[in-house]
Parts: C-alpha cells; structure tokens; sequence
C-alpha cells in the first residue's frame, strides 16, 4: 500500500496504491453478505434500516470508484513518521503564498483526512478562490494514531493527550515554530490539548465541539437564573440533547470505551458490518439538508477496511475512559480558542460560555459561534466544521477566514515574538476554570461585527 523513500530524519514519503487482490476480496464479501432480519415500520429507531445499507452496499460494489479516490488522495502530498513508538501518517499541503499560517487540522471518529478534501484547496490557495492571499494556509492533515493510514497502535495508552503531544512533536519536526489547530470531535479533544500544553507555540485554536461543554446535569435555579431567557431556553435544549443522547445514542461509545477487542470481530471481518456502524453516525450526525456524499463517506470507510483499524481506532474511547485524568475537569488552558457553534449540537451551554467569558460570534443561521481573541473569526471558517459542513452544495467563492479584525483582534501572528506581542497587546488574561474546558479571553473585548456572513448553500448548513 505505501512505498517509501527516507525524505528527511524520520520522515518517509507515502503513496497509496492498493493491492488489486484486496479490492478483488472485498468485492466477493460484498457479495455474499448474510443479511439480518428487520422489524417492520421501526425506521432509524433500532439503528441504521436495512434498506438503507443494501442501497449503500449496492452502489459500494457496483457504483463506486476507490481508484479515482486513491488518486484524488495521492494528489497530497503524503508522509509517515514513528513518533512516540506509533506510526504517524499525514498529508502536507503547502500553500502557494509564502507568508502561509501553518495549520494543523485533525480529524475525529468515524473520520479521516478525507473530510478536509472540499476545503484544502480554497485554505492554502485562497487567491485561487477568488479570496485574500492574506488568508492562506499551509496545512497538516496527519491520521491520528490507530485510524486509518496511520495503521493500528501497537501498545495502550494512546489517549487523546498523548496523541496531542505527538502531534506537538510532528509539528516540531516539520519545522513549525508557530502555528494554528483545528479540530472537531476527538480532533477537538487533541487540538484543545495540544493548545494547553504548547502555548508557546500554538497561537489559536478553532473548535468545532467543546469537549465537556454541554450540560450533562439538570441545570439548577443558581444557574438559570443569572440567563436571559434566550439563553436559558438554550441551555435546557442542551440538557434535553443530552438526554436524548444518553437514553438514546451513546451506545456506540459505551462499547468502544469497554470491549473494543470484541467488537473489532466483527467490523474487521464484515465490510457491511463496518458500513453499517460508520454510516449509522454520518447520517446522525450531519444536517439533513446536506446529506454526506456517498463517494465520500465510502472513502472513509474503505480507510478503515483497507487498514484494519476499526478495532484499534475504536481504542481511544477505551484509553480515555480508563486513563488516570478520567472524570476530571478539563485542564486550564491559556491560548485563545474559538469555538463554532451551530443548531442542534450538544457542545455548549450558556453558563458554561458566560463563564468563560467569551463572546458570541453567531451568524443568522448559527446558535453562536464564540471566540475568545486574537483568533480569527470562527463564523468565517466554512467548511471546516466537519463532515456535514464540508458537503453542503458548491464551495462559496470567497476565501476562508477573514482577519481577526472582524472580531476585534489583530492578524494571526506569524511568528514567536509577534505571537508575544500580540498576547500582551491585546491582553489576554489569566483564564477562568468553568468546567466545560473553553479558556477564558479578556474581559474587555469588543462586540464582534459580521462582516462576512455566508453560507455554502444558501441555506446555512455550513454557518454564517
């Protein structure tokens, strides 16, 4: 599947070029699948319907093209590295313009660098796009270690701290010395981590899921009460959510935080089994209104058949669940984070917000999008907020983000020192500890102006 040359001290070049046999046994699985039965007139409410996955299986072996996915993949260019005794793959897609901002951009579960596809080109070549040059990234796109082409982990204690320290190390032997994170899910976990404990180096951190951030108790008079009514309508839908969730949805994770070995049986051996459990989750977790694109979901599948990595992927709930920091609060962290925030999600609450004090930087069909400054304006982020957004109709023409000016701070800096100045120019203070894990910003900051609200399809799957 790779072939490699030695690039640079422990840097290896990857290609992808699947073995014609492997392709040739998944199409026999897919052809003699021994299907369960159903009850009738249940629809989503015992899991995904079995006419959904025949339709999926059906075009997956008559339809679908992984070639043309392999070379799509193959048009980034691909590394590995061992960090850590772990196997790191990564793509790195260095921008045209020079004065590019490194970002690092991390996938999360049941992901993979696929669902950066749609938005790699306008990020690092915004003039291509019909955007501000100014606005261009050089990003890295790594696997985290256990999924996908990084391959599986081959020890415990991959937990998402540790992979956020790797990554801060991936960073380092890239040559980085200052740069920006973004994540959503566990990449939201990893990129938040990776700001705490790099802040001399991490100048921002874009998420969109706040770990620990909705309510997961009844919220009480003392926490309602100081809410305007807006507010606290929105913060019992997010202990309704979760109630919903809990009764309803957390199955997957509960499994995979306790007996991953067993259920890895089943999803390295079944190419339907395996579709069945991923596709399950994209339908649940994205818009409606934009359906995730069925090329690209198989591509993500096909990731995690090719490498056998649904049973050591599915570990990093296990390491989290039964690490030493389990049941903690999220640790203080002092580097500006923004967090977008859209309907229908469960990662935020408005105590939780307000004592972060941070600001809401929502467009007309977002629930808020909140920024704690120097950052860019997360509400001008399109397409990065994961697999939902990323598939929503066209690419708008305009580029990615706009400068920190539109929500009342400086550009992103570009190097150490301008990163420290910046800091105590713009006077971010010591942060506050509220439990959900969103650093605090300056108490003074400015309403943020909208400048730039938009949407990818005219409807507002994507944010403002």
């Amino acid at each position: 599947m790779r072939a490699m040359s030695d690039l640079d001290e422990g840097l290896y070049e990857f290609r992808l070029d699947v073995p014609q046999t492997e392709l040739d046994d998944l199409g026999e699985r897919l052809g003699r699948v021994r299907w369960p039965d159903e009850l009738p007139g249940v629809g989503w409410a015992y899991g995904i319907p079995l006419e959904r996955v025949r339709e999926l299986v059906g075009y997956w072996r008559e339809g679908y093209d992984w070639r043309a996915a392999e070379a799509r993949l193959n048009q980034w260019p691909q590394f590995t590295t061992v960090i850590d005794g772990a196997q790191v793959h990564f793509a790195h897609v260095r921008s045209p313009e020079p004065d590019a901002t490194p970002l690092l951009m991390t996938h999360g579960w049941p992901g993979s660098l696929v669902e950066f596809q749609r938005v790699a080109g306008p990020l690092t070549d915004p003039r291509a796009h019909g955007g501000d040059p100014a606005d261009a990234f050089h990003l890295v796109l790594p696997s985290i270690p256990g999924f996908g082409l990084s391959g599986p982990t081959r020890e415990t204690g991959w937990e998402f701290k540790r992979v956020a320290r790797a990554f801060a190390v991936l960073m380092e032997r890239l040559g980085y010395a200052a740069y920006g994170v973004q994540g959503g899910d566990w990449g939201a976990a990893i990129s938040r981590e990776l700001g705490r404990i790099r802040p001399d180096r991490v100048i921002g951190v874009h998420l969109n899921l706040l770990p620990g951030g909705g309510a997961t108790a009844e919220p009480g008079p003392e926490e309602l009460l100081p809410l305007s009514p807006a507010e606290r309508d929105r913060t019992l839908a997010s202990w309704e959510r979760y109630r919903v969730w809990a009764r309803e949805r957390q199955g997957y994770a509960d499994i995979q935080a306790t007996r991953p070995q067993t259920l890895a049986y089943a999803l390295n051996d079944s190419p339907v089994g395996l579709l069945a459990w991923i596709a399950e989750k994209f339908a649940e977790w994205s818009d409606p209104r934009c359906p995730i694109d069925r090329d690209q979901m198989l591509t993500n599948v096909m990731l995690y058949w090719l490498t056998g990595t649904a049973g050591s992927a599915a570990r990093i709930y296990y390491e989290r669940a039964h690490a030493d920091y389990a049941g903690q609060p999220p640790e203080v962290s002092a580097t500006p984070t923004a967090l977008a925030d859209f309907p229908g999600t469960t990662s935020s609450r408005c105590a939780t917000l307000r004592r972060a004090r941070t600001r809401s930087c929502a467009g007309p069909h977002s629930t808020g999008a909140v920024i704690s400054r120097p950052w860019r304006c997360p509400s001008c982020w399109w397409g990065t907020y994961g697999p939902s957004s990323a598939n929503c109709g066209d690419l708008p023409a305009r580029s990615a983000p706009r400068r920190a000016a539109a929500a009342g701070g400086g550009a992103i800096p570009r190097d150490r020192a301008s990163h420290d100045r910046t800091r105590a120019e713009t006077g971010i203070a010591t942060p506050g500890h509220h439990g959900g894990g969103l650093v605090a910003a300056a108490a003074s900051e400015p309403e943020y102006p909208h400048s730039c609200r938009r949407t990818v399809d005219g409807k507002g799957c994507a944010g403002p």
